[in-house]
């Protein structure tokens, strides 16, 4: 890890704490800054893949959205989780002009389970938070090979069981068809019908 990479988590950490801390010293008022996840609410991750994209938006307390906002996206640092671009969490975005932030290529580490993104918003010394359910899951093998290998067993103990093999101790006989009765033609005239002799 190099000194810009080091520096940049270092800097992240002190915006979360002085966030966290903010938080418990200057409330929003009146609920005036709110966070509305967006995108990635009860995301079911792949492990070890790129997530469905996670979003929020900040808006006032009147629903307008808020540009600038510092949005600061946290997912568990041990356990089922992730992490953002370039392998940073918690990772830092600011709103667009929609109040949209959204968290930078989210990766489920390799631990199944749920757990929860934390989202904390901070504007104007106004702060608010909001979490966002997420579960990893492990990829399952596909089972492709197995069925198209049974297939081909069953179609050869078919064609097996047609030659005469299975280990019966009876001798093959060939089979003999059943006998088919000719059928004779039926022609209809005009009120009456004629058949063949019978």
């Amino acid at each position: 890890m190099n000194w810009k990479e080091t520096a940049r988590r270092g800097l992240a950490i002190l915006i979360c704490v002085f966030m966290v801390v903010a938080s418990g010293v200057a409330a929003p008022q009146d609920g005036a800054l709110k966070v509305v996840v967006v995108r990635g609410s009860n995301g079911a991750n792949v492990v070890s893949l790129p997530a469905k994209p996670i979003a929020v938006r900040v808006t006032d307390r009147n629903d307008r959205p808020i540009s600038g906002a510092t949005v600061v996206f946290t997912a568990p640092a041990s356990g089922a989780g992730g992490d953002f671009a370039n392998g940073t969490n918690p990772v830092i975005v600011f709103t667009d002009a929609q109040g949209l932030a959204t968290a930078p290529q989210y990766r489920a580490n390799s631990n199944a389970g749920a757990y929860q993104i934390l989202v904390r918003a901070a504007y104007m010394s106004q702060v608010a938070s909001a979490s966002i359910e997420q579960t990893n899951v492990v990829a399952q093998k596909s089972h492709k090979a197995i069925i198209i290998a049974a297939l081909a067993g069953g179609a050869a103990a078919v064609a097996f069981a047609a030659k005469g093999g299975g280990g019966s101790s009876e001798p093959n006989t060939p089979s003999t068809p059943p006998p088919v009765s000719p059928t004779l033609p039926t022609i209809t005239l005009t009120g009456s019908s004629v058949s063949g002799p019978r």
